[in-house]
């Protein structure tokens, strides 16, 4: 069944006048002002994927992970197209852990898991798997077959001072 495209009024209905113009742009500019392209998240807020909503406010939204781990695997998504959670303001990044609490309690309750992984990733090399930042809230089972490494390190404790020196703010 083909999908007609209810034009920009009403493909954005509810959402502020801002947003909508925001949401218009064909993209970002990177600071070479270089385009950035649209991320799938970006799509699917757009609502040219299809998508199952669980939550949208005028800073995030949140959407059923199309790849499943267990029953409730959420993704709580930045409306504003930033790669890392670096680039989040502090509001911001506050108000998207905030929402990914609040889904995490409600998934804690429907599914009573186990446990819980609330996991945000940043660029390929810590994980991260689509350019826009990102909560997973993934409700976690005894042998549910999802891992994570941790190969620990255990430096000396002169070692861990001398870089929380250089990280203390």
């Amino acid at each position: 069944m083909a999908m007609t495209d209810p034009g920009p009024r009403q493909k954005f209905r509810g959402l502020g006048v801002g947003t909508m113009k925001a949401l218009e742009r064909p993209h970002e500019e990177t600071e070479l002002n270089l385009p950035v392209a649209d991320s799938v998240f970006t799509r699917i807020l757009r609502r040219e994927i299809p998508a199952a909503l669980v939550y949208e406010d005028d800073t995030v939204f949140a959407f059923m992970d199309a790849g499943q781990l267990n029953p409730g695997h959420v993704l709580v998504a930045t409306r504003r197209q930033v790669e890392t959670v670096m680039e989040l303001e502090e509001a911001e990044a506050a108000h998207l852990f905030a929402v990914a609490q609040r889904i995490a309690r409600v998934v804690w309750a429907e599914f009573r898991p186990d446990g819980m992984t609330l996991l945000q990733a940043n660029r390929p090399a810590g994980w991260q798997t689509v350019p826009h930042v990102h909560v997973h809230v993934l409700p976690r089972f005894e042998g549910d077959g999802v891992g994570l490494v941790w190969p620990r390190k255990e430096p000396p404790l002169d070692e861990l001072r001398a870089i929380a020196a250089r990280i203390r703010v």
